[in-house]
């Protein structure tokens, strides 16, 4: 019987492991109020310029607004540093885990030039840097 429960935990930490591993860490604020990531496995190259990612920004601090993170396929325009939203859901807990409260796709949403201060451009140049 240890053998198998040896063997069941194991399995799943593996696959847990395995899980977690597409998730890049890639950016946070100063009092980690919002922490960057990107699926690493979701980085597409759509054209010489262009990349879409899913990304997801927690916020663990969040008791304000009754939301802890947002989910968000995002396309980067690398030569014009800039970004923009085409699908967008916030959810309950950390990580787009708990209830969707809200959910935003259809058409993308306008470009947004990403300032070299902002949090965001460590993401930009994270996604970008995939070829």
């Amino acid at each position: 019987m240890n053998l198998v429960r040896f063997l069941l935990l194991t399995a799943l930490l593996v696959f847990f492991g395995e899980a977690q591993a597409r998730l890049i860490q890639t950016a946070s604020t100063l009092n980690d109020d919002a922490i960057f990531y990107v699926f690493d496995d979701s980085i597409n190259l759509v054209n010489k310029d262009t990349r879409q990612v899913w990304e997801i920004v927690n916020y663990p601090n969040n008791l304000d607004y009754g939301y802890k993170s947002i989910k968000a396929h995002q396309e980067y325009d690398c030569q014009l540093k800039r970004v923009r939203t085409l699908h967008l859901s916030i959810h309950s807990e950390l990580f787009a885990k708990g209830k969707t409260l809200k959910v935003a796709s259809g058409t993308p949403l306008d470009w947004k030039l990403i300032p070299d201060s902002a949090v965001a451009n460590h993401t930009r140049h994270y996604v970008c840097s995939k070829r």
